[in-house]
């Protein structure tokens, strides 16, 4: 019976484990939660919880923040969005920058090839930053024009503009 009641014992003392494979937190300890939650949180990551503030990716000059805002226009299939960023470092209203666009192309490509020819051309210190966003923009372009002969008229136009906001 002793070595019943010591087994029973250590099964009490072990964590329980969560779904997932985490064991010794309680359900809130990866969100939510509450003020526990957060002070669980708090002793594994730090004040960051565990994320790491853009500003910390970057060397806090306007210069990366504007970039940032750029790389957050991004879309899931790798096109750009219209936004203020964009607005801003093209110096460009939509409508201005859509009347520059080479027939035949899709709006949406039009603002991605924009994009990405504006941080090859004045970004190249972040490299490291926009890279693979770059790399992601240039597929959906491959994707989205299919003529050689759009594609290449499309690259040169956005490179006059970028040229002339230099």
């Amino acid at each position: 019976m002793p070595q019943q009641q010591q087994q029973q014992q250590q099964q009490k003392q072990k964590p329980q484990a969560l779904a997932g494979g985490f064991s010794g937190f309680d359900s809130a300890s990866f969100g939510g939660g509450g003020a526990q939650a957060r002070g669980q949180r708090l002793q594994l990551f730090g004040e960051t919880d565990g994320l790491v503030p853009m500003s910390g990716l970057t060397s806090g000059d306007s210069s990366s923040s504007t970039l940032m805002a750029l790389i957050g226009l991004q879309r899931a299939s790798g096109a750009f969005a219209w936004g203020d960023p964009l607005e801003k470092v093209l110096k460009l209203k939509k409508e201005e920058a859509l009347t520059k666009k080479p027939e035949g192309v899709l709006e949406e490509a039009w603002l991605t090839a924009l994009a990405v020819t504006y941080m090859e051309a004045t970004e190249e210190h972040e490299e490291d930053l926009w890279s693979l966003v770059v790399e992601k923009a240039r597929r959906f372009v491959e994707r989205n024009v299919t003529e050689e002969g759009e594609i290449k008229r499309m690259w040169e136009e956005a490179k006059k503009i970028v040229e002339e906001i230099k």
